[in-house]
């Protein structure tokens, strides 16, 4: 119990230190910030991608509850992570309540939720930064616990609404909720009819006047898009190979679970079991598509961790009836064991005054400089510095070009190479990674020819310093100008 509790404590000691943070984590985070300053401005997020904005390939949820939340406090990446940080104390608190309503045991669900905090670095780091996915696992894990725990019409509503959610925050959600409806159509039928009725029809309606009032984009982005991308086909091993292989003992004792219980309890056996295989096989899915960031196995672990402490205390409790209670020697152990495997160190995962400092210099660099300058990968930087125009992000433009749609993607080549040729920015900020210091793609093919390289944005003395947390290595690093004429 002792080592689940430190665990819970070292991520939030983790969060606090990066809340306020003012710099990119995670290389897309700044991103995220601009999606919500267009909500604010009143500007759509579903439009033809172009230089000026592309949105990222996610349902708007998130986007829209941390505009709520700055429209009192601000935008900037502290408000972002705030709604995270908070889904997650949420997401921890759901877990720990439904491993403790099925067991009435208090270790269990401890474990439980001790052994998905320290998952944190195996899901990429992820649980606090300003992105969708946490907001997302805590309307999930809402929806089952009122699932489970609410056997009524009444709990049949906030499930499905809860779900509803879920999938407009982030598409992942909606596998998940089949899960859901499956349970309820095989355990009472008429609550099955309810729950899908209102799932899909608020899922239908929500989807419908979203992609009316963008004409057609919406579903472009949310649903299209995604399905062009390409397979990694290496994954189907890989998922369970390498990404599942650390939480190994965990998933060893929630499958002695499900195996154990579906005498004493169909209903827990079909619940938990459906579940398990929506949550890891979504997982699963996201991973065999290019671009399935690590991020994408969070609610697997979450998955993983319920039926770890439900396990724990199955194996306890068995324990006891063949009068060995010695056994539970073992069961601790079981538990140190994949304690140990998730061990990592803090500091890794925390910025320092260094990465600040070299933060202040970007921004103060593109402060001095007069006009327009896309940070092609951290448009919310030059906010920072008193710009206020935003441009696309480059993995939003990367999701568009990974797409099968050569028209959309021709479209978007030309309108970039339009805006280069015509030297429409005073400056162009490309990342860099600490093996490939300039990413420049073809639809930057006239780059050259109408700009030129001036150098990094960054002395040496900040060698070590602004590098990405987690995700792509990437910092702020090449700067072009317009050639003169």
């Amino acid at each position: 119990m002792i080592v689940a509790f430190g665990f819970i404590v070292v991520y939030v000691v983790i969060a606090m230190s990066r809340l306020t943070f003012p710099y990119d984590i995670q290389w897309m985070e700044g991103g995220m910030v601009d999606h919500v300053r267009r909500i604010m401005a009143g500007e759509p997020l579903y439009v033809a991608p172009d230089v000026d904005f592309t949105p990222y390939i996610y349902t708007p949820f998130y986007f829209y509850v941390s505009a709520a939340v700055s429209t009192v406090t601000g935008v900037g990446l502290f408000q972002l992570r705030l709604v995270s940080l908070f889904a997650s104390l949420v997401s921890f608190a759901l877990i720990g309540a439904l491993v403790r309503h099925e067991t009435r045991n208090t270790f269990a669900a401890i474990v439980s939720v001790g052994l998905f905090s320290a998952t944190f670095v195996l899901g990429g780091a992820w649980f606090d930064l300003a992105r969708n996915d946490t907001l997302m696992l805590a309307l999930v894990l809402g929806g089952m616990y009122v699932a489970k725990v609410v056997d009524s019409w009444r709990g049949v509503v906030m499930s499905a609404v809860l779900f509803t959610l879920a999938g407009l925050t982030k598409q992942t959600a909606l596998a998940i909720a089949i899960a859901i409806a499956v349970y309820y159509a095989l355990t009472n039928w008429r609550y099955g009819l309810a729950f899908v009725a209102i799932f899909g029809g608020l899922t239908l309606a929500f989807t419908l006047a979203l992609d009316s009032a963008s004409n057609g984009w919406y579903t472009y982005y949310a649903f299209d898009l995604p399905g062009q991308h390409p397979w990694v086909w290496a994954m189907l091993v890989d998922f369970w190979r390498l990404d599942l292989a650390p939480v190994i003992v965990a998933g060893g004792v929630g499958l002695i679970y499900l195996l154990t219980i579906w005498r004493d309890s169909w209903r827990n056996f079909l619940f938990y079991g459906l579940l398990a295989g929506a949550m890891i096989g979504s997982a699963w899915l996201s991973r065999l598509h290019e671009g399935g960031y690590i991020n994408v196995l969070i609610p697997a672990f979450a998955m993983i961790a319920i039926t770890f402490g439900l396990g724990v205390d199955r194996l306890a409790k068995l324990t006891f009836i063949t009068r060995h209670p010695s056994r539970l020697v073992m069961i601790y152990a079981l538990c140190l064991v994949q304690f140990a495997l998730l061990i990592y160190t803090p500091a890794d995962h925390m910025p320092t005054s260094a990465d600040r400092a070299a933060g202040e210099h970007v921004v103060e660099t593109i402060r001095n400089i007069d006009g327009d300058v896309w940070m092609v990968h951290h448009g919310y930087i030059s906010y920072r510095a008193g710009k206020d125009a935003i441009f696309a992000h480059r993995m939003a433009l990367e999701d568009v070009m990974r797409g099968t749609d050569t028209q959309i993607r021709d479209a978007l080549a030309e309108n970039i190479q339009q805006a280069i040729a015509e030297q429409r920015f005073s400056a162009i900020i490309f990342d860099g990674s600490r093996d490939d210091f300039i990413l420049v793609d073809y639809y930057f093919a006239n780059l050259q020819e109408f700009y030129v390289g001036v150098g990094e944005i960054l002395p040496e003395e900040f060698d070590g310093a602004l590098w990405s947390r987690t995700g792509l290595p990437v910092r702020p690093y090449y700067i072009f100008v317009p050639i003169s004429g």
